[in-house]
């Protein structure tokens, strides 16, 4: 079931609420040749999401193309942070139309400030070789909802703050629960995807993750618009993770630097149904840090690859009545 809160979203004659949010920030306002406005999701933290950023530019790089052609690529720097008081313009340039790829390139502006620079690759559909890595061994989305809803009710009886509560009660227009592996529950090892101890202190996270607007409909480049905006969580945080450190400690600021996302051949991808994100990071050096994820539908299909590296900066704390606090 489609979730059906509202949120406010800044369009350019105001802020409004609404239910259906990806289909509203999918819905760019055409206002020039090739030129496109998006309405902005008002968000907790005061700057624009990436997502909403990259999935707004592709439709609007798709918005050039002939119906029913992918994207098959995308890449993207993220210039300068985004104002959520602000609707955010997009301005596609139409580098290359050939037999069977097209290329276009997208400048994402709020009045002269550049936001976002992305090139963006579409193919005509066609045959070819196939192989696919496989699915990581997690348990299911119902079982993941089953083991975190037992893990919240644990820590509030302990009086925790758990993180998986956050997770399961993420705001629209995403749902989210983390997936353990397979076979193992809260009680046998829940250090192993809780985050609770150093064992958690892997490289890897592995989450379910979904669109929860059901106003979607069945056009597959909306489906993809919208696995575009999911694709920027996570990985900052898997980052993070590997040195057992949460962003929402004060001791550490990140940001987003570039995002690329390999959409691979096979089939209808929907956004509205459950999507394993499988996400590692195999370095971090010189305050910036990788974060590589995989995308695949529940019956296992591989349908994206994404890499993103971040800015990673952190702060030393300071020791004050025997309390740690951070000199942010």
């Amino acid at each position: 079931r489609a979730d059906m809160s509202s949120v406010d979203i800044q369009t350019h004659a105001g802020v409004v609420k609404e239910t259906k949010i990806l289909k509203a920030l999918l819905n760019l306002e055409e206002v020039g040749k090739d030129v496109y406005r998006g309405v902005t999701q008002r968000t907790p933290w005061g700057r624009v999401f990436g997502g909403q950023v990259v999935s707004q530019a592709l439709m609007a790089a798709g918005r050039t193309m002939p119906k029913g052609v992918l994207a098959h690529s995308l890449h993207c720097y993220f210039v300068r942070p985004g104002d959520i008081n602000m609707p955010v313009v997009y301005t596609v340039e139409r580098v290359r139309d050939g037999r069977s790829y097209s290329v276009r390139r997208v400048e994402a502006k709020q009045g002269d400030r550049l936001l976002v620079m992305m090139m963006v690759s579409f193919q005509k559909s066609q045959d070819g070789i196939t192989h696919q890595s496989r699915m990581p061994l997690v348990a299911s989305p119902k079982e993941s909802m089953r083991l975190a809803r037992a893990e919240e009710e644990r820590a509030r009886k302990k009086g925790k703050n758990n993180h998986l509560i956050k997770l399961t009660k993420k705001p629209p227009p995403v749902q989210m629960i983390l997936a353990p592996p397979k076979g193992r529950g809260v009680r046998a090892e829940p250090k192993r995807w809780t985050s609770e101890g150093p064992e958690s202190r892997g490289r890897r996270s592995s989450f379910w993750t979904r669109a929860t607007d059901g106003g979607l409909g069945e056009d597959p480049f909306m489906h993809q618009c919208a696995a575009a905006y999911l694709s920027d969580y996570g990985l900052v945080d898997t980052i993070l993770k590997s040195h057992g450190i949460s962003r929402e400690r004060r001791i550490v600021r990140s940001a987003s630097l570039d995002h690329a996302i390999y959409f691979h051949a096979g089939g209808f991808i929907n956004a509205n149904e459950w999507i394993l994100y499988d996400i590692r990071s195999p370095r971090a050096g010189g305050g910036r840090g990788l974060g590589v994820g995989r995308m695949f539908t529940e019956d296992g299909r591989h349908f994206a690859t994404i890499v993103q590296e971040g800015a990673i900066r952190t702060r030393p704390l300071k020791k004050n009545n025997n309390k740690t606090r951070s000199k942010l």
